[in-house]
């Protein structure tokens, strides 16, 4: 069976399959609101969520998009959750700037944060055994080193 639906995912591809064709006669096939799963995958839910709204298995969501878009729905939901992190990045230049004035400071702080790894501290944090394991190779390089400054080779006996 995963063959089958493997030779027709490509025969759509390649647009073997007219769409008209796309679907087999049978059960009748579900709607879906693409302008809902836009707004999903642009604010981050998984497509298991998202087929869940539909009452559809995932499986079958994942071959929708396929078909519909032309694209895996890795590729697809990639593709959107970067234009939601965009939006994102826009909301909060349009708020800092005064171009705008709606939305949340504390949740475009928040999500800033969680989605887009916007931090307040830059300083990195290195715990003593790295330091100290640092300084100790440093040591050893600064020992290495002659006089003249010419590299000679590392012994590891």
């Amino acid at each position: 069976m995963a063959r089958k639906i493997t030779r027709r995912k490509e025969a759509i591809k390649n647009g073997e399959i007219l769409e008209d064709e796309k679907y087999p006669m049978g059960r009748p096939i579900k709607k879906i609101n693409w302008d809902i799963v836009d707004e999903r995958l642009m604010a981050g839910s998984p497509g298991t969520h998202i087929a869940h709204l539909f009452d559809m298995h995932v499986k079958t969501f994942y071959e929708r998009v396929y078909v519909e878009k032309g694209m895996t729905f890795t590729e697809y939901s990639n593709l959107k959750r970067f234009e939601g992190e965009d939006n994102l990045r826009l909301k909060q230049y349009r708020k800092a700037m005064g171009i705008d004035d709606t939305g949340d400071t504390t949740m475009l702080i928040f999500l800033g944060k969680t989605r887009l790894k916007q931090t307040e501290n830059h300083d990195v944090q290195v715990s003593a055994t790295v330091d100290t394991n640092f300084t100790e190779i440093m040591q050893m390089f600064k020992s290495m080193r002659r006089d003249d400054d010419e590299p000679r080779p590392l012994d590891f006996d």
